[in-house]
């Protein structure tokens, strides 16, 4: 008698979530870039802007938004008056840190995603893996040799990169709406 294959349902079903969550994240970091750079899709500049944000790498548009707490200072916002320069630094501060913090997070999650993207799955019961885990190999190839990883997963370990990618695209988006909104205050 022949042993039958493990099924991976729930396995697959968290893969789909987990690359919802990112790809929602990625949505949300782009489309308050390119509101953050330009609110006016309508005309050509903000349909260029809206066309280079879209044609961006997760990786750049990160990049991009870590580089906004250098970008928005008083002194280039043009705020001068002592009680306002303090009130927007603290603004400023408590904006930057909990960009910093999503993208911190973002980064992770995007790691964790392709770890798990691009992996090659098995699901064979001739490849031995603990039960309710799923195995996948990693190969890589850099100069000098080739490095081969099996790694074994759970639902759970899966599902929490989703849980991290909602609660990165929650920073990042609130962080970047903050920017908007530090633009467009009397200070």
């Amino acid at each position: 008698m022949t042993e039958a294959a493990p099924t991976y349902g729930e396995h697959y079903q968290a893969i789909g979530r987990m690359i919802v969550a990112f790809q929602g994240l990625e949505a949300t970091l782009k489309a308050e870039l390119t509101l953050l750079m330009n609110n006016e899709l309508g005309t050509v500049s903000g349909q260029l802007v809206y066309a280079m944000v879209a044609e961006a790498s997760f990786g750049t548009a990160v990049r991009i938004a870590s580089a906004l707490p250098s970008i928005f200072t008083p002194a280039r916002l043009g705020v001068t008056r002592e009680e306002s320069v303090a009130r927007l630094s603290q603004c400023l501060l408590e904006t930057s840190e909990q960009l910093k913090k999503g993208l911190r997070l973002a980064t992770e999650v995007e790691e964790r995603r392709n770890q798990l993207v691009h992996s090659h799955w098995f699901e064979s019961a001739g490849y031995v893996a603990p039960e309710g885990m799923m195995s996948r190999m990693k190969t890589k190839t850099r100069k000098g040799g080739v490095t081969i990883a099996f790694e074994h997963e759970s639902i759970e370990a899966i599902a929490a990169v989703a849980g991290q990618a909602r609660t990165a695209q929650e920073l990042v988006g609130a962080a970047l709406r903050d920017y908007k909104h530090i633009l467009a205050f009397e200070w």
